[in-house]
């Protein structure tokens, strides 16, 4: 973690953070105020401008915890990237290896919680409401996986072999490409379930 100072113009400055996800959160002790917001690093060496807006504390706050699990809703799941959203309020940690998060300091009212797997690349989020000086327990149980199997015809004949085909979402944010065997034939395995696109990248060109 760092810390430092704004200017006159609020404006602040923090070196040498390593690329990835972080979360910011700005303090005035003069104004009881304070403000969280997350953002990425996308590359090494970059430089990204985060604001953020700071709030008056004087409104409640509780805390969120849980739990998040496979599908079959026992098994933890660790290392998952867990993001809380709550009235200004935005926050993120990776899941331990009992496949619990904790969140303090959440301002009272609706909240969402949503986990994501970078490995199977599931994506499940719940919803609840914090209550002052109380904590809310939400535990999040992935969607699981399955297979997608399918086969190319074209109707001009030619060979149907190589054909790279895409399977998409936007929900969970994943792409995966595929080629095609002799008889067309494609098999998508490990896909995050929900809705799913599968295509061919410009079809006419083949």
């Amino acid at each position: 973690s760092y810390a430092t100072i704004t200017d006159a113009a609020g404006v602040f400055l923090f070196s040498d953070v390593n690329a990835g996800s972080f979360s910011l959160k700005a303090v005035s002790q003069a104004l009881i105020a304070e403000g969280t917001v997350m953002g990425i690093i996308p590359d090494d060496g970059g430089m990204v401008t985060q604001d953020v807006v700071i709030y008056q504390v004087a409104v409640k706050k509780g805390n969120v915890t849980g739990k998040v699990l496979d599908a079959d809703g026992v098994t933890p799941k660790s290392g998952a990237v867990v993001l809380v959203e709550a009235t200004n309020y935005k926050n993120w940690m990776r899941s331990g290896a009992d496949g619990s998060y904790a969140f303090s300091g959440v301002f009272t009212g609706p909240v969402k919680v949503s986990a994501r797997d970078d490995l199977t690349v599931e994506y499940t989020s719940v919803s609840g409401v914090v209550n002052e000086d109380a904590t809310t327990v939400l535990n999040v149980i992935m969607k699981g996986t399955g297979t997608i199997k399918g086969q190319v015809v074209r109707e001009d004949g030619q060979s149907v072999s190589g054909l790279y085909v895409i399977a998409s979402s936007t929900a969970s944010g994943f792409q995966k490409a595929v080629a095609t065997d002799e008889q067309g034939r494609f098999v998508f395995e490990g896909i995050p379930t929900g809705n799913i696109n599968v295509r061919l990248p410009k079809p006419g060109n083949y």
